[in-house]
This record gives structure tokens, C-alpha cells and sequence, in this order.
């Protein structure tokens, strides 16, 4: 019998070249745009014409009459991880629309266009010709547009793709937990477990000689040929506490585990896996006897991905790595439509996957780039944006953000700054209200956010501890906020030091919230809206709310009134002047600040009707 030819369009590193090599296939083109991803493709597939090029300035013409034309045109603009579902749909159809004119020109046999599921919303089942360019009517059928789970056939990694095309849709080979029924010779899913304990450790490197096993297909290599796995990539103290919030208590996003689950398949693998990323998977692991958290290296990810330990990754980084694997279709899934493919053709197909068992050109390591605590290894503008809620405080429609958009930096050279601004950055509470369209914010002073937490507080535990925490926040919490240029340095990476950035700053103040009002016995609690503060569309508040409001806003003044740079001493800041072109003039003496507990305390009496209300008083900041 035959084997089926075929062509590998938006290629990649070659996830489904591989799975159609796999299942008997003679791959005879692939064409891809990116340089990295077409020298891994070419590594590792010699024998398969690797065109580098453009597909909107090739044509069909010079490829060869296939059987079989597959190709996975960037997803990234259908992707709703791409700007929460706001990518450019247009140019995400273009591409598209430019595979569909391939197959229009090539008239293959059969023909299979992976992409993310979103796709299904905008592509029809058939598509007019003239979209495609040609000059003439008629319509591309697209009789077949089924999304397909990679964990159903095999991979230990649930990722869901739309396979659009003329192809038999392939039957499933394993089935999840809790599924209906099950199959003859069915197996369960595999998990993201079964990778991590047949994989050495990557943070301790066996001996040479030693062999590792192939999780997917079981054959074995020698450790010394099992490349991207030995790497450290262990997330630091700040990365833990910035992803496990993006996962777990994200401004918009929904929640997510934090660490992931191992005794399920993985979590669909992405391009993206830097340690603060939200995408990124994480791991609970031990490191010397202790609970470390780390990303999967880049040959856990590509074996998530089913790639076979034998294929090599190529590029001068491992950001770049990671992107080719995460792009990737999981040979597993392009080779189950492939053997689909073969059998309705009357080819052949293998008994057993066809993979390389040996692959000694080897790439050169490369080491994960890491965050260091305080400092960030990739210097950002000295300008940097930050906008983040503090973690716990976002609850029924509402949230407290610190963000440090109220000033623009003025640059050494410049006019003089006016008056009262001593720092190029200042930072700022807010009270976000609603979503989406209907989001909005307000910024209240710190006297209202005072009377509004002493308004929501009806009973005398409730006053008691109020008072109790603006107490701790006046003795222990201000004295170790830094000023607002020291804590702009810190975010933008531009001084050492692991206890000056801001979202240290937002746990604290979550961390002294919880303590004095608990979650699990205040959540549920709420008060009235103040008569002096501002409108929000709302009769109540949450105390929490208050009180989280509270933090923030006094936050805000400590760091915004002390001098600037006075956290840094004189020597940093004149450092931290030279790095960043600006001059920070010091403003003696400090504005002062009134203070949270003898506020809060006269506050409590006012709103509980008690007489003779003591008079503020200021606090020396310098």
C-alpha cells in the first residue's frame, strides 16, 4: 500500500509534521516565517523542503500536488489569552483566508486547518471565492469543523483546537474522568504526573550513563542526550506572589490553580511560560528538602506537548523555545487525523508511532531568565505603569486598585516642577465600581475613606477592631513603605532591594486587612455609604471594602509625602537619578500627615453619637 504525501503550512517547529511522519506520511514541504521555528523544523525534518518565507508573498504554484495539506495559520489574534479576546480579528482572517487559497489552488485530496476554538465563531462553513482573491463566484466548502480535545487522543495535556476541513474526524483513544461511557481499548487520560515521575529531576542531574524513558512512547535515550530539562526554574519569592495572584485573585480574569494540578493532564501548554505570567504553568516541587514552586522546563513542556525527548528545540534563548513549543500542534492529535486520513484513503499505517530514537545533534543550553526578589534582570523604563487591586479585596462588583498614573515623570533638563511635587510618580487608591462597560472609579481623600470605614462599623466589635487596625497600620505598616520615587525604582528595576516594590506594599496592607477582618467571618458584611463620600450607584459597602480602601488610601500617603528618595539615602538616589536621567529635587520639610488612628478612633465617636471629638495629629513623616 501507498504512503500519503503531504505539506505542512504555517509550520512552526513542527508539531504536525512530526504527527503526520509519525502515522507513515512523506512530509515533502513545510513553510514557515519565523526564523527560529524553521531552523528547528529543518533540524529535525532534513528531508522535508523547509521553505522561509512569507505566505502572503508565496505562491501555491511552487509547491508540490500532495495527498494531504495541513497548516495551523498564528492563533494569537482569535486567542482570547490575547488582550482578553480583543486581538485583530481581521488580520487573524487574513491568514486564514490565505490557507483557504492554497487549497482552493492545490486541490488536495484532503486537507486539515488547526487553530484555537474561538475561530468557529467567525468561520463559516463555506467561504466565497472572492475572499480568497479569485475573480470569480462560486464557494470553498468546509464541510468539517470539529474541535478537538488533545487529551482524548493520548497527550497528557487538555488543549482544545478546531480542526477545520475535509478530513474524517479520528476516534477518540482515551477518555477523561467521569465520562459517560467508555470504549473498547479506550484508556484513561494521561496526567500531567505521569511526565513528572518518569522525567529525572530537573534540579538534580543523574549520572552520565544513566537512561531516561520517553513518557509518551516509551522507548529510551541516554541522560546525557536529554536536552532543555536540566535548568533551574525555580520561581523567586516575587514571581511566586505576583503569578499566584494573577491566578488566583485577578482584577478581571477568572480564577485559576495555583499550583497547578499534576493528577490531571496539563493545562494547555502556551507560548508564554515567564514566571510571572499568568499563562505560565507552575509547579509544587522540592528543592533541598523544601516546598519550591517552578515552571516546567522546556522539555516537560514540549513532552505536555507529546514531542518525542529525541526532538530538538533550536534558538539562542529559552523564551524562544518555550514560544516554539507552545505554538505547537501535539503531534499526538496531528497524527490520530492523520491515521483517520490514511484509513479512509486505503493507505498504509503503522502499527506503532514511527519516531526517531536517536537524535545527537544536540542544541546549546540555555538558561531560564529569572526575577530576582526586588530587582527586575530586564531593566524597564524608569516610567514604568503599575495598576494591581490588593489581593481579597475584589468582591461583589467591586475592588481597591494602587496604581501610579497620576503624574507624568519630568526629565532632567526640563522646567522646573511645580510647586508641592516633589516626586516624578505619585501613587494613588482607587475604588473600582462595576465592569466592563460599566466600570468606574473614584478617588477619595483620605478624610473620607476615614468616616466612610467608620460608617460601615455598626457594632462595638466591629468599631474596636477598626480602631486596632488603624493603629497597626499608623505604628507598623508606615514606617517600613518607602517613599513614592523609591518605590518607583523598585518596580521599574532599577535598585536591589527585596522589600520596596509595590505589590510587596499590597500584601502587607491584604495581610493586615485578613488579620483583623477576617474573610470568612466579615465577607458578607456590609455598611452605609458615608454622607460625604463620594457617589458610587450604591446604598452600601462592604466593610472589607472600607477597610481595604482605608489601607490603600493611607498608603498612599505615606509614600506620596515622604521625602523623595529618603528610603534610598542620598548616595541611591543620586544613583538612581544617573540611571534614569531624572532629577529628584528633596522637598524639606515633608508635608505632614494626620494620623490613622486618632482619625479613626475620633471617626468611631462621631459615628456613634459620643461628644467632644479630639483633634487630629500630624505626623512627622521625615
Amino acid at each position: 500500500m501507498k504512503h500519503l504525501t503531504s505539506v505542512d503550512l504555517f509550520s512552526g517547529a513542527g508539531g504536525l509534521t512530526e504527527g503526520f511522519h509519525q502515522a507513515g506520511y512523506e512530509v515533502l514541504a513545510s513553510l514557515d516565517n519565523w526564523g527560529p521555528a524553521a531552523d528547528t523544523h529543518l533540524r529535525n525534518f532534513p528531508s522535508t523542503e523547509m521553505f522561509h518565507a512569507d505566505i502572503l508573498e508565496f505562491e501555491p504554484s511552487e509547491l508540490p500536488d500532495v495527498d494531504v495539506l495541513v497548516g495551523s495559520p498564528p492563533c494569537t489574534q482569535f486567542s482570547y489569552a490575547n488582550k482578553g479576546g480583543a486581538g485583530n480579528l481581521d488580520l487573524g482572517m487574513k491568514l486564514v483566508l490565505r490557507f483557504l487559497r492554497f487549497v482552493h489552488d492545490l486541490k488536495p485530496r484532503y486537507w486539515a486547518m488547526e487553530n484555537v476554538p474561538r475561530l468557529l465563531q467567525t468561520l463559516p462553513p463555506k467561504v466565497h471565492l472572492r475572499r480568497l482573491g479569485l475573480k470569480e463566484d462560486g464557494f470553498l466548502e468546509i464541510p468539517v469543523r470539529k474541535i478537538l480535545n488533545s487529551a482524548d487522543y493520548g497527550a497528557p495535556q487538555k488543549r482544545l483546537r478546531l480542526f477545520s476541513g475535509h478530513f474524517p474526524i479520528p476516534s477518540p483513544t482515551h477518555y477523561g474522568p467521569g465520562a459517560l461511557d467508555t470504549f473498547e481499548g479506550g484508556l484513561p487520560w494521561m496526567t500531567a504526573q505521569d511526565v513528572l515521575s518518569i522525567l529525572p529531576d530537573p534540579l538534580r542531574r543523574p549520572n552520565s550513563g544513566t537512561e531516561v524513558t520517553d513518557p509518551n512512547y516509551g522507548f529510551k535515550i541516554p541522560v546525557d542526550e536529554l536536552s532543555d530539562h536540566f535548568m533551574d526554574t525555580v520561581l523567586t519569592q516575587e514571581e511566586v506572589q505576583i503569578n499566584r495572584k494573577s491566578k488566583m485573585d485577578h482584577s478581571w480574569y477568572g480564577r485559576m490553580a495555583f499550583p497547578d494540578h499534576t493528577n490531571r493532564p496539563a493545562r494547555t501548554v502556551m507560548a508564554t511560560q515567564t514566571g510571572v505570567s499568568r499563562e505560565t504553568l507552575v509547579l509544587e516541587w522540592q528543592k533541598n528538602g523544601k516546598k519550591v514552586y517552578r515552571r516546567p522546563t522546556i522539555r516537560e513542556a514540549a513532552t505536555f506537548q507529546t514531542f518525542p525527548v529525541t526532538f530538538q528545540f533550536w534558538g539562542k534563548s529559552a523564551e524562544t523555545r518555550y514560544k516554539q513549543v507552545g505554538n505547537a500542534v501535539p503531534p499526538v492529535l496531528a497524527a490520530a487525523v492523520a491515521r483517520a486520513i490514511a484509513t479512509k484513503a486505503g493507505a498504509s499505517v503503522p502499527d506503532t508511532p514511527l519516531v526517531s530514537r536517536r537524535n545527537p545533534d544536540l542544541p546549546h543550553p540555555v538558561v531560564v531568565a529569572r526575577r530576582r526578589d526586588g530587582f527586575n534582570a530586564r531593566r524597564f523604563p524608569v516610567n514604568r505603569k503599575f495598576r494591581d487591586h490588593l489581593p481579597g479585596s475584589r468582591y461583589r462588583g467591586v475592588r481597591v486598585d494602587i496604581d501610579n498614573s497620576t503624574l507624568d515623570p519630568i526629565r532632567a533638563g526640563d522646567k522646573k516642577r511645580p510647586s508641592g511635587r516633589s516626586h516624578f510618580k505619585t501613587w494613588t487608591a482607587r475604588l473600582y465600581i462595576g465592569s466592563g462597560k460599566h466600570l468606574s472609579s473614584i478617588v477619595p481623600t483620605f478624610e473620607q475613606t476615614v468616616n466612610q470605614m467608620a460608617s460601615c462599623m455598626v457594632t462595638a466589635d466591629q468599631r474596636k477592631r477598626a480602631e486596632r487596625f488603624a493603629m497597626d497600620l499608623e505604628k507598623n505598616i508606615a514606617p517600613i513603605l518607602p517613599d513614592a520615587t523609591t518605590l518607583q525604582a523598585a518596580w521599574a528595576g532599577k535598585i536591589v532591594r527585596r522589600d520596596l516594590g509595590p505589590q510587596d506594599m499590597l500584601w502587607k496592607l491584604a495581610e493586615l486587612v485578613d488579620w483583623y477582618f477576617p474573610p470568612e467571618k466579615f465577607e458578607r458584611e456590609v455598611g452605609p455609604i458615608a454622607p460625604a463620600f463620594p457617589k458610587t450607584g450604591r446604598d452600601e459597602m462592604p466593610i472589607r471594602t472600607a477597610v481595604f480602601l482605608l489601607a490603600a488610601r493611607f498608603a498612599t500617603e505615606v509614600v506620596n509625602k515622604r521625602a523623595p528618595g529618603s528610603t534610598l539615602g542620598r548616595r541611591g538616589l543620586e544613583e538612581f537619578s544617573l540611571q534614569s536621567g531624572h532629577i529628584i529635587e528633596e522637598v524639606h520639610p515633608p508635608s505632614e500627615l494626620p494620623r490613622a488612628g486618632f482619625m479613626v478612633t475620633d471617626a468611631m465617636q462621631a459615628s456613634a453619637g459620643s461628644k467632644g471629638r479630639r483633634r487630629p495629629v500630624a505626623l512627622d513623616l521625615a
